[in-house]
Formats: structure tokens, sequence, C-alpha cells
């Protein structure tokens, strides 16, 4: 029928407007310039990440600074941008995971709150690397976590843990991708891991401390 059509059209455009916009995000990633190396603060970009982010969640969190004064030497809006992206994964793990275990009586809501009390459910650490010469930012929440295959696929283009699990079809799979491109631009790197599903997940990033450090 004609209806039919129209609703096929439509279907179609829009996965027409989705796929031109995923083309020039990856074109954007690929021609982003490069990176302006600079002495950054991760504790503060941290801070204004978790504060801009956590917002109106009531998830709990954490920053702990084992080094006071570290510095990195890196982009820092590519940092802000990493740390933005890593965050906003990491809660929307967290939420997927108290969704699934909503307590369905009274006596699964107290045990759910007992076990929450003992648990920070997103936690930042920034120090020294164990790596010479770096300093490492670590991510971790306790969110529904990944097992290895997909934890080997994360920093694909266009891949996206949403579809697999049939969350929001509009997620394009471009940020971790992007992030490991602007990490790797400024001789550092990004390590993720999980226990494995339901046990949440660290991505730890590092980056070369500046030289001479920052004294506090």
């Amino acid at each position: 029928s004609r209806d039919d059509m129209l609703a096929k059209a439509s279907t179609v455009k829009r996965h027409l407007n989705s796929l031109v916009q995923v083309m020039k995000e990856l074109g954007e990633v690929s021609s982003s310039p490069c990176p302006r190396i600079e002495v950054c603060d991760p504790a503060a970009i941290a801070q204004q990440v978790l504060a801009d982010k956590l917002q109106g969640t009531g998830i709990t969190n954490s920053l702990e600074v084992r080094d006071q004064g570290l510095r990195l030497k890196c982009d820092c809006k590519h940092l802000t941008y990493t740390l933005e992206c890593i965050i906003q994964n990491a809660i929307e793990a967290v939420q997927e995971k108290q969704q699934r275990e909503a307590p369905q009586s009274e006596s699964d809501f107290v045990t759910l709150m007992e076990r929450r009390t003992k648990l920070v459910d997103l936690a930042v650490s920034i120090g020294k690397s164990a790596q010479l010469g770096m300093g490492e930012i670590s991510v971790k929440d306790e969110g529904i976590g990944f097992d290895d295959e997909i934890r080997e696929r994360l920093f694909n283009p266009l891949f996206t843990t949403k579809l697999l699990r049939g969350g929001d079809t509009r997620d394009r799979g471009i940020g971790l991708y992007s992030v490991n491109r602007l990490i790797t631009a400024m001789s550092g790197r990004v390590d993720p891991s999980s226990a494995g599903e339901g046990r949440g997940a660290r991505f730890v990033i590092s980056l070369p401390l500046s030289d001479p450090p920052l004294k506090t």
C-alpha cells in the first residue's frame, strides 16, 4: 500500500541520514588537527568532568589523587573529551546494572541498599604509572562490564555495545574509537579491562608526565 511504501521510504531516509552523520564524524576524527602539547592538570579536568556528568544522577563517586601536583604533557581539550567519553560510558553502564538489579520485594530492596552503601559506583584515581615517565588516570565503575570478545572490539569504529544489548540505536560507536586515536597521537594509551559481564570495568589512560613536575 501507499502507506507502507511511505513508511519504508522514511526508514531508508533515516538510515541514510544516520550513515551520512557517521561518515561525517569518522572524517572529523581522521582529520582532527595534531594535538597541542601543553602541561595539563588531570585532577582539575577530572573534577570538572565528574561535576558536569554526574549532576542529578545519584551515582556515588570518588576522586583520588595519589601524587599531588602531578601534571601531564598532552592536549588539555583532547584529555577533557577523553574523560567525558569514558565517564559517560561508565555512568550508562552503572545505570543499566542498577536497572537490571531493580528490587522486586522489600527484602530485595534492603539487601540491595546494604550492598550499595559499601560500593562506590564510579572511582577515578590519578597518579604516576609503573611505566617510567608516565602518569595515569584510572576510571573504574561498578557497571555491567564486558567479556574478552567485546574488549577486543571496543576501539573499532562503529562498534557499540548498546546495539548488542538492544539499547539506543542512535549510538554510532565513534566515541572510544576517537578516544583511542587522540590518546595514541599524544604518545599515550588506553587500556580497558573487566572481570566479565556484570562485574564492572576499568579504563586506564596513560600519558607522559610533564618534566619537571610542578611542586605544590
